[in-house]
Parts: structure tokens; C-alpha cells; sequence
């Protein structure tokens, strides 16, 4: 597709905390505002092709795929009538699969080094946002409206990282996940650990954060650029990578609050950013090393 066009708007409405909202599943919600929009646009579900959602806490009920949890809550009628429309069209002409697949993608020095590196990074990520407003519940005495504010302030500066870093990943993206990571260690170790105030907390979530969309933005330029033709496969082998980070996040902090409390908390995910700058750091060892024989 070589044009975007605008054709509905539909949106839920304004809720608070402890509103009417408050028994939807945020995935029934959206799902209901895709129905809403389908019906209102009268586009046909079954050509729909790509649903693209935006979420920027995710964390809780809505901290796995929302967008494609919610596009597959879509009520049963949308469904059917996705289902009518494809068994009218037309076979289409068949696509060439990319030489090797998805083994060979795998199996890439390249690739295979960027998904260990995604896996441990959104471990990290992913983790200390599940655990970071436990933390200032628990280290400050903070109420839950004041959490909520807290993170929702400190979320603002993913986008000037997204803004600021992009120019750089083209160019720099390997130096910039093995920086990035190193940093992000340095940040989650220090949440844990060093706690003096609650707007030092809340600064240092802040940078965090800044950090990891630099990361994020990296990740998929390096990705992208190993994949070379087959970027559809590599944003698979990403989100699976993503997902089980998410898992293994959530376990190696539950396992670390309740070892060692919030500084083991913060060990053990600047832990797994090391780990996450690791494979680049020993790839590009061996490649001078290689060199270095050769020119001998």
C-alpha cells in the first residue's frame, strides 16, 4: 500500500479510576472500538490485513500483544462475515518462499546474535516496568493515584528517546544495543539499590526509559538490516523473542524480590542487559580476531 487514507475515527469513552471502565478487560475494550469502527466504516473484516496498536504502559492485563488479542476478540458476527468474504475471493498468485526460511534466518550468526540480545533486553524492560510500581508503592509509601501519575509522567520520555535516537541507528545501531544495554544496566541497578527520594526514583525511571526507546529503535534497525529480504521472518523471530522476554522477566524478578528484595531486583536485570550486550560484544571480538589471522 502506497497511500494511507483516513475513512472512520471511533473512540471509547473517557473514563477514571474506579469508573464504569473499571470491569472491562482492556482487550474486550479495544475489541469493542474495532467492531464499532468496522461497522461504522462498512469495511469488509476479511480484508483487513494489518491491525497496528499503540500501547504505552505494558504492563498487567495489557502487557502481551493487545492489539492482536483484541483484533481476535472481535464478536463472532465480524468473524463470520471475514469468513464469507474469503471464500469469495479470487486465489491469488502464489509467493516464492525466501531461500532457506525461517531455519536459515535462525541459523544466521547475525540474526541469531540480535534475538538472544532482543530476548534478554526485553527481559530486562519489560520486567522493571511489571515491578516498578510495586516499588514505589512499597519504597515511599506512594497511593495508587500517585503511582499511577508517577508512571504515566515518566512513560512521556520514551518519545523524545524514540526522536532523539533514530538518527543514530542507521549508522551506529550495533554500538548503539551494546551502549544502550550497558546503560539500561547501570539505571535498573541503581533503581534498585539507591532509593533516597521518590523524584529520584522518578528521575531515574525517566532515563530509563529514554534509554530502552533508543534500545528499542536500535533493535529493529539491527534486525531489519541483518534480515536483509526476509524483515517479515525477522519481526517474527523478534516478537517471539519479545514475548518470552516478557516471561523471563517476570520470573527472574519475582525470583529476585523474593531472594533479596528490590536491590536484588535490580541486580538481576542489570544482569540480564549485560547478558543482552554480550553477543554483539563477542561477535565483533571474533570478527577482528578472524582479521587479524588473515592479516598475518
Amino acid at each position: 500500500m502506497r497511500e494511507a487514507v483516513i475513512v472512520e475515527a471511533v473512540r471509547t469513552p473517557l473514563g477514571k479510576r474506579g469508573g464504569k471502565l473499571k470491569d472491562w478487560h482492556p482487550t474486550d475494550l479495544l475489541a469493542a472500538t474495532l467492531t464499532e469502527l468496522v461497522s461504522r466504516a462498512k469495511v469488509d473484516p476479511g480484508v483487513v490485513e494489518d491491525v497496528i496498536t499503540g500501547c504505552v504502559s505494558q504492563v498487567g492485563e495489557q502487557s502481551l500483544n493487545i492489539g492482536r488479542y483484541a483484533w481476535l476478540a472481535v464478536p463472532l458476527a465480524a468473524a463470520l462475515l471475514a469468513f464469507a468474504a474469503a471464500t469469495r475471493l479470487p486465489p491469488g498468485p502464489a509467493r516464492p518462499a525466501p531461500a532457506g526460511g525461517l531455519r536459515a534466518l535462525v541459523l544466521d550468526r547475525e540474526v541469531a546474535v540480535w534475538a538472544v540480545g532482543e530476548l534478554f533486553a526485553y527481559a530486562a524492560w519489560t520486567g522493571m516496568l511489571v515491578y516498578a510500581g510495586a516499588l514505589l508503592i512499597e519504597s515511599y509509601d506512594a497511593s495508587l493515584r500517585a503511582t499511577g501519575l508517577v508512571l504515566g509522567a515518566v512513560m512521556l520520555s520514551y518519545f523524545p528517546g524514540s526522536i532523539l535516537f533514530r538518527r543514530w541507528v542507521d549508522a551506529r545501531s550495533r554500538r548503539l544495543l551494546v551502549g544502550l544495554a550497558l546503560a539500561g544496566a547501570a539505571g535498573v541497578a541503581l533503581l534498585g539499590t539507591a532509593r533516597p527520594a521518590v523524584w529520584v526514583t522518578a528521575l531515574l525511571l525517566a532515563a530509563f526509559v529514554f534509554v530502552n526507546a533508543g534500545r528499542t529503535m536500535a533493535g529493529s534497525s539491527f534486525g531489519l538490516d541483518a534480515a536483509r529480504e526476509r524483515p517479515v521472518a525477522a519481526m517474527g523471530v523478534r516478537t517471539a523473542a519479545t514475548h518470552f522476554g516478557y516471561l523471563v522477566g517476570a520470573s527472574v524478578g519475582g525470583v529476585a524480590l523474593h531472594v533479596g528484595g528490590y536491590p536484588a531486583v535490580g541486580l538481576a536485570f542489570a544482569a540480564l542487559y549485560v547478558l543482552a550486550a554480550l553477543p554483539h560484544v563477542a561477535l565483533v571480538g571474533l570478527r577482528r580476531a578472524r582479521v587479524a589471522r588473515a592479516g598475518a
